[in-house]
């Protein structure tokens, strides 16, 4: 199977437009994304001995709330390569096996149905596990950024600024994107395929 030159480009061409459009429409929306939340008061204000003793305890639980954010995050993102690498490795081995007349036109649309079944799988897995694990963490972490204490103080308040830049429904929509493009694609290829 090649991919006609004028097909690849236009893949290319609305995959370009599309990524675009969503960033301008859905993604840049929220305005003030580029401030802190949670600016140092001038002057800072006096403590009380309860929130002395207080504050230790917050910055504990928020660094760990981070931290797991963070290792949501690195488990999402080495998911992501893993699934995306086997995916492209075996629809090349699937084409090059075709090329050479090893399989034929049945096996290969079985080998592909299969792929197809474990791309949308690994979807399901991302979106609806880790993605929410992820989304959980983001949640854990606002209440100190909207904390009285957080505000008066000027602590706190990354989660709030991330979550500007890319909050929920854009981080919904990436996640589709990212799993929707391929999966188009190849069924885009093995139409031109079976039509050609």
């Amino acid at each position: 199977m090649i991919i006609p030159m004028p097909a690849l480009i236009l893949f290319l061409v609305i995959y370009t437009a599309v990524v675009i459009a969503i960033d301008r429409i859905v993604i840049t929306k929220p305005k003030g994304r580029n401030t802190p939340v949670n600016r140092f008061p001038e002057p800072l204000p006096a403590l009380s001995d309860h929130e002395k003793a207080v504050i230790p305890f917050y910055q504990t639980e928020w660094k760990t709330i981070i931290e797991t954010q963070m290792h949501f995050n690195d488990l999402i993102i080495r998911f992501r390569s893993i699934v995306l690498t086997a995916f492209i490795t075996l629809v090349g081995a699937s084409v090059a096996l075709q090329n050479t007349e090893k399989i034929d036109e049945k096996q290969f649309l079985t080998l592909f149905s299969i792929l197809f079944v474990l791309w949308v799988t690994a979807f399901v897995m991302d979106f609806c596990y880790y993605h929410r694990l992820l989304l959980g963490s983001v949640a854990q972490a606002m209440k100190f950024d909207e904390s009285e204490l957080g505000k008066r103080l000027g602590l706190f308040g990354l989660t709030t600024c991330i979550s500007k830049v890319v909050h929920p429904p854009a981080s919904k929509i990436m996640v589709s994107l990212f799993y929707g493009i391929p999966a188009i694609a190849m069924l885009v290829l093995m139409l031109i395929n079976n039509y050609s």
